[in-house]
């Protein structure tokens, strides 16, 4: 197999503009790839797939509605994107090297169908890891119908002494990526950040960065009335101002509402007696799509398929909405750091 290499420079990333245009753009189609952690990927077809990085070592392809594991495979380390047959995942470097490696596997078995060229970032060692000070993240994106690559690497300073000339660093860029070609090619593409921020509305309560989703923008909040919390979703379809919806009336400050990677809905959830209430809406209009009670905290969180699949350190765990049941629990390699700090230091 021929290698190839390519130095990639990187490119600033924009927070998308939250401005009102005058026509909402028509929905784009469902991308089939959804990044849901770094190195855990769903692929959004019939049936889905799970591709997650394995607790030690390679990818684990598993059902994600039975939870059986379809293959392992051990050419690569961690998922990126999924494309009909066609999953990209990222290798480390060879040793002495920088430039993360780029294989493509097949979805149905995991064997390497091709290699891309290799992924340089200026400065840094294309692997997903985190240590003391630096942490390196990857993951795939779907936009229109092309597939890109977005990095985030990012160095922290860990001294409990604050010192100006010692500041953290966070280093973004893109590359977009044509899967049949077998090419990586730099983009001005702007993306926004994974998460959505989140501020004080300047009266105790808070709101959300907005996001658009079925054609309606979107803004979740937190504000308190009438002395107590209540969560809503403020809406409008262009011009249009469309009615908020209240999600959850008088909860307490620990009840918290989450949104879907993939801007489609909203959960609200407590904690109660060492379980997470947890109800589920569909976030353009609203309406209630079920509720559960489940173990952990259901965030970063996708559902497709009435399935709730969400990742916390180190699992992804898949329930049934209708049921209310969870069906199971993958474990996945952990990436964060779990070693020793200096003393007084903050943790990030």
């Amino acid at each position: 197999m021929s290698r190839k290499h390519i130095s990639l420079i990187s490119v600033a990333l924009i927070f998308a503009s939250g401005a009102t245009t005058a026509q909402s753009p028509p929905p784009a189609a469902e991308p089939e790839s959804q990044t849901l952690s770094i190195g855990v990927i769903v692929q959004r077809t019939t049936p889905a797939v799970l591709y997650v990085m394995n607790q030690t070592t390679g990818i684990d392809a598993v059902d994600l509605r039975t939870g059986t594991l379809l293959w392992h495979s051990d050419h690569a380390a961690a998922p990126l994107l999924a494309r009909a047959n066609e999953l990209l995942a990222v290798a480390p470097p060879h040793p002495g090297r920088t430039a993360g490696r780029l294989f493509v596997l097949d979805t149905r078995t995991g064997d390497v169908r091709s290699q891309l060229p290799d992924l340089e970032v200026n400065g840094w060692r294309v692997v997903l890891e985190q240590d003391l000070r630096t942490s390196f993240e990857l993951y795939g994106c779907v936009r229109r119908d092309r597939d890109f690559l977005l990095w985030k690497a990012e160095t922290r300073d860990v001294s409990p002494v604050a010192h100006p000339a010692r500041g953290g660093q966070v280093v973004r860029g893109a590359v977009e990526v044509d899967l049949a070609r077998a090419t990586l090619v730099p983009t001005t593409e702007v993306f926004p950040e994974r998460f959505l921020a989140e501020k004080s509305d300047g009266r105790g309560g808070s709101v959300w960065e907005p996001f658009q989703t079925g054609g309606v923008r979107v803004t979740v909040a937190k504000p308190i009335r009438h002395n107590s919390y209540i969560i809503l979703l403020r809406r409008a379809r262009g011009r249009e101002t469309l009615p908020d919806v209240i999600l959850a009336k008088r909860p307490t400050q620990f009840w918290n509402p989450e949104v879907s990677v993939d801007r489609h809905h909203v959960l609200v959830a407590y904690y109660d007696k060492e379980r997470y209430d947890v109800t589920a809406f569909d976030a353009a209009t609203g309406k209630r799509l079920g509720h559960l009670v489940i173990d952990s905290w259901p965030a970063p969180f996708l559902i497709w398929d009435h399935l709730l699949v969400w990742y916390t350190p180190s699992v992804v765990r898949v329930a049934d909405l209708a049921s209310g049941k969870t069906l199971f629990a993958h474990a996945v390699r952990d990436l964060a750091y779990r070693g020793p700090y200096p003393p007084g230091a903050a943790r990030p």
